[in-house]
């Protein structure tokens, strides 16, 4: 069930000789050692919330075949420093920049959690940003990592309480979060981890790099798409970005709720046209009392 060592995780195959590809799925397994108080520090942060000047305390250390030292050092202050932990509370913090409640958020974000339907805008705008990527690259490996993708998001986002206008502020912001040393590579840093940067793979695949930037190119385009498009044209767009399946349900549904809207005489058209929720009723009510 091993696959062959990857840089930092080791990889458990499930069911890999199913017919059925989607019986088949892996398990990355990342080795790590914390401090002897980790626990207790722990759960100090989590009863009082985000502290940036403290969550250096809940750090771990990682293996990484690629350091020099892997298969000698027994110092663990040697081996690279992460912080997922300390990085869901960050995202928190993030989805807590209105007046949301941030016990519920942290219990909402950190790993291996209950499932929670009522997700905040922030979530939603990674998960809507994750699933364009997932379509438009199928199944590559060298797709852009969800790491990548949720940080910039995140330190994009500036609060919106509304989604789509999140959705657009964030899909804008996020390139400008990229930055880019005097040698020519990228950094994106982690926001609780100086010392690590989720870009550091961008120079020895540039694939992934050049990818990236592709994507977020498809993403600004298909954005305009959106706000400018009408009907079947932007209904192809919308299967072109998330799926048809997807994209059917979406538009089905919105069509059952513009018919309700229509025989409840909520549908209202205004001055110029447009037909929404504000100007003169589109039809009246519908009554069918015969000829009494």
């Amino acid at each position: 069930m091993l696959d062959k060592e990857g840089r930092r995780c080791w990889t458990l195959l499930y069911r890999q000789n199913s017919d059925n590809n989607k019986e088949r799925y892996h398990m990355d397994i990342l080795p790590c050692v914390a401090e002897s108080t980790y626990l207790e520090r722990f759960h100090i942060l989590n009863a009082s919330g985000f502290d940036a000047q403290a969550i250096d305390d809940i750090s771990i250390r990682i293996t990484d075949n690629k350091c020099d030292n892997y298969k000698t050092s027994i110092c663990i202050r040697e081996w690279m420093k992460s912080n997922p932990d300390g990085y869901a509370m960050w995202f928190a913090s993030r989805c807590n920049i209105t007046s949301q409640n941030n016990r519920a958020l942290l219990e909402n974000v950190i790993p291996v959690r209950k499932y929670v339907e009522n997700k905040t805008i922030l979530q939603r705008i990674v998960q809507i940003l994750k699933r364009h990527r997932d379509v438009m690259f199928n199944g590559d490996k060298e797709k852009p990592i969800s790491i990548i993708i949720t940080t910039l998001a995140a330190k994009a986002y500036k609060g919106e309480d509304n989604l789509f206008i999140g959705l657009n502020n964030v899909i804008d912001g996020m390139e400008s979060q990229i930055h880019k040393n005097q040698d020519g590579t990228y950094v994106i840093e982690n926001p609780v981890n100086s010392e690590e940067n989720f870009a550091d793979k961008w120079t020895s695949h540039p694939n992934r790099r050049d990818n990236f930037f592709r994507w977020l190119g498809k993403l600004k385009s298909d954005k305009g798409a959106f706000l400018n498009c009408k009907g079947s044209v932007l209904r192809n767009v919308f299967a072109s970005s998330f799926g048809k399946k997807v994209t059917n349900l979406i538009f089905e549904k919105r069509a059952l709720e513009h018919k309700a809207e229509a025989s409840n005489s909520k549908l209202k058209v205004s001055s110029t046209g447009i037909i929404g929720a504000i100007g003169t009723t589109l039809n009246a009510k519908n009554t069918f009392f015969g000829e009494k």
